[in-house]
């Protein structure tokens, strides 16, 4: 997600009238070690691409823009807790303006070191426990100590070593769980309230079979070839596109890129054209999703590779998915995205043997009295637009709510919209983005979801009386 977007909205919210105090933070290297970490690169089976990974987060860990709170328990509804030292990056340079903590989705994925997009303002990344600057694995932390409710209150002890008063909560994915739990610790624990919490591509309550999830992927496959008809070409006539994949790890790479589809549309369309050109060449795009299938791109690997699923596993089956079924996807001779049964991804039962679910998620247990603002895209196959409504249905104490529904915005809707103003500035969406960061500063989110975002043809709907 571009944390420029983030950004944006700290513009857009609605002052509180809360006090913005003058913040100095230790600048000087965070003396980052981790034995988890250690253990794991001392292991003679460890492959290339895991020795690479950890030996960058050990240069990132120690970089002086993380710093670490001691103390912090790893289980803290215990007294006789071990503790540990908790990581996190913050940039704290605009003391009049508040301060976005940014919480990814996953679960398990990191955030610190991701701050490309960040130029002004002040955020606080985060690595929950067991992940990037707070790696673990399950001989340093048990199953009870992996779950949202004991991460969450470890940014607690970060809000409160930083002292910060004026801050707002931005949850993406997954991270709207860990927004909705660390907002109730917060309002409830530590009588804290945050200027606002948002939430975008909001998980309300525990998912169903993961066959709906999957149906939900081919469905945006196919508005995708419907909207961009030479992403469909790469597949006519039974042909695959020349870059080693086969059908069933091109319905993956779909399935993936799905989530942001319009983005994704035009890269294949790109490709479609590379192809054309050069006859199987070596072009840009090419090589960027060459790269993917021969899995030399962490990101991209299923899900997580094994030494990175602890954190996804423990939460996903103690928490969010269940069951796990069997099931992926695969393209036809048609081009089309059929649904498979699939025992080999990580989308199934065997993932979660032997971890019980113990802890459903349910928003609606987490009551919050914070402002809230919804950002969901509608076409969001990764999170279906049911489960952000739930969340904002059955939530009844916050005193403000509102709900954005992007037009044609899928996992990541303000990128879907405001990604094109880092090359394209005389594009309208991005003439709209410079005002909402000059002349609107302060009007209410009411106001620019209306008539003002329709002057750019901007796709912003608003529920009416949704803001309260």
């Amino acid at each position: 997600m571009s944390h420029k977007s983030l950004l944006t909205l700290t513009f857009l919210l609605v002052s509180c009238g809360e006090t913005r105090p003058s913040l100095t933070l230790d600048a000087s290297p965070s003396g980052w070690q981790n034995d988890e970490v250690e253990r794991v690169l001392s292991d003679p089976n460890l492959d290339e691409s895991a020795k690479s990974y950890f030996q960058d987060l050990k240069l990132l860990c120690n970089s002086q823009s993380v710093s670490r709170v001691e103390g912090v328990p790893i289980y803290h509804d215990r007294s006789d807790s071990q503790i540990f030292s908790f990581y996190y990056e913050a940039k704290i340079s605009r003391p009049s303006e508040p301060t976005i903590i940014y919480l990814p989705g996953g679960p398990g994925l990191p955030s610190i070191g991701n701050r490309s997009h960040w130029t002004t303002g002040n955020f606080v990344n985060i690595d929950q426990r067991g992940v990037g600057c707070n790696f673990a694995t399950r001989h340093s932390h048990t199953d009870d100590a992996i779950t949202t409710w004991q991460a969450v209150r470890d940014i607690g002890y970060v809000i409160k070593h930083l002292g910060l008063k004026d801050f707002i909560i931005f949850g993406h994915s997954y991270g709207t769980v860990s927004a909705t739990q660390l907002a109730f610790h917060l309002e409830n624990d530590l009588s804290m309230r945050p200027r606002a919490v948002v939430l975008m591509g909001t998980v309300g309550h525990k998912f169903g079979a993961m066959r709906d999830w999957h149906v939900s992927h081919i469905d945006q496959w196919q508005r995708l070839k419907s909207e961009y008809p030479k992403a469909g070409l790469l597949f006519a006539n039974g042909s695959l596109p020349d870059l080693g994949g086969t059908r069933a790890e091109w319905g993956r790479y779909l399935f993936n890129v799905g989530n942001h589809y319009r983005a994704s549309g035009e890269q294949l369309e790109a490709l479609n054209d590379e192809l054309s050109a050069s006859g199987g060449g070596e072009g840009p795009i090419m090589r960027s999703i060459r790269k993917k299938f021969y899995g030399r791109d962490p990101s991209y690997q299923t899900l997580f590779p094994s030494y990175l699923r602890f954190v996804f596993t423990r939460i996903s089956c103690q928490e969010i998915f269940n069951p796990l079924d069997s099931y992926g996807s695969s393209i036809d001779r048609n081009g089309n995205m059929e649904l498979i049964i699939s025992p080999n991804t990580p989308q199934n039962n065997d993932m979660c043997e032997g971890i019980a679910e113990r802890f459903p998620y349910d928003s609606k247990n987490f009551q919050l009295q914070s402002p809230l603002i919804y950002l969901h895209g509608e076409t969001d196959p990764q999170v279906p637009l049911s489960q952000g409504y739930y969340h904002f249905l059955n939530q009844n104490l916050s005193r403000r709510k509102e709900w954005i529904l992007v037009e044609r915005g899928s996992h990541s809707p303000l990128d879907d919209a405001l990604n094109p103003c880092t090359e394209q500035i005389d594009n309208p969406h991005c003439k709209f983005y410079e005002k909402m960061g000059g002349e609107i500063v302060g009007e209410n989110l009411s106001d620019i979801g209306g008539a003002r975002l329709a002057e750019f043809g901007y796709g912003f709907k608003l529920i009416p009386n949704s803001f309260r």
